[in-house]
């Protein structure tokens, strides 16, 4: 039988195979704005379908019957944080700028970077480097490729993009005109100006509440049928609040700078522009 990789680090990242099973171990919050967007799909979604990891220290755990030895379990996680710090020092340095922000025109998939073949004569020491279409890659599409794009040299598309922001950054109005048009977006959403005091005094009291009925099952006031979707619906309401919290101090803090962002803009230009 073959495991996946992502199988085994799944079954590694649930307690519940060593007897303890965990509610509450993440929480769906609306999607962020991408950096590209998806293929078929430019809007985001609506639902809330961005996975966030909770700290473990507020999970509800309950016991339950292990599957695996509990030893063997922790050995297995001990070498997984061992193989990603391994991993990370192997990585190389930052060979593909625009890996991930790059799209076609033509058939709407992203670009890859692609090494070009050592054989080539004209490139002796293989440092050309490509962006290529997922399209046009046939054995990801059962062998029929959908884009006859053809590929782009790395060194010639960083150019043409670098060009486009230095120009950019060459009129630091037009960065502070984008700066405050998104601001403005976000204060619509956190109409009332003492939206983070309000925000934090809730956030306080459901604290308290969550405390006081974890208290009252831990003395056998409430059973455990009342209290897992009691819990559960504060434990959500609670989030949810965060967030809010979240981007309402976001957006507090983005004000304050806006300022400082523009001023060095405007210091980085004049340098720039020195002989």
């Amino acid at each position: 039988m073959h495991w996946h990789a992502s199988t085994i680090r799944g079954m590694l990242a649930n307690p519940a195979y060593v007897g303890r099973a965990a509610f509450g171990r993440a929480r769906y919050l609306p999607p962020r704005p991408r950096l590209r967007p998806i293929r078929g799909d430019p809007q985001p979604s609506s639902r809330a379908t961005c996975r966030v990891l909770v700290p473990p220290e507020e999970w509800i755990e309950i016991p339950v019957p292990p599957l695996v030895d509990r030893t063997v379990f922790e050995a297995a996680r001990a070498q997984l944080e061992e193989n990603g710090k391994r991993k990370r020092q192997r990585m190389p340095g930052a060979d593909w700028l625009l890996q991930g922000l790059t799209v076609c025109r033509r058939c709407g998939y992203a670009y890859y970077g692609k090494r070009a073949p050592s054989s080539r004569k004209y490139d002796p020491t293989n440092t050309l480097r490509y962006y290529r279409c997922i399209g046009a890659d046939g054995y990801r599409f059962s062998g029929h490729a959908v884009c006859n794009n053809p590929a782009v040299r790395g060194d010639h598309l960083e150019e043409a993009v670098w060009d486009q922001v230095k120009g950019l950054l060459e009129d630091p109005r037009r960065v502070a005109d984008e700066y405050r048009r998104r601001l403005r977006q976000a204060r619509d959403e956190i109409r009332e100006p003492d939206e983070i005091v309000r925000l934090e005094r809730q956030m306080a009291t459901l604290r308290r509440g969550i405390g006081r009925l974890i208290d009252s099952y831990a003395e056998g006031v409430i059973d455990k049928a009342e209290f897992e979707p009691r819990i559960a619906g504060l434990k959500q309401r609670l989030s949810q609040l965060q967030e809010r919290h979240r981007a309402a101090v976001e957006v507090a803090e983005n004000e304050r700078d806006l300022s400082l962002l523009i001023s060095r803009l405007e210091e980085g230009d004049s340098r720039a522009r020195r002989p």
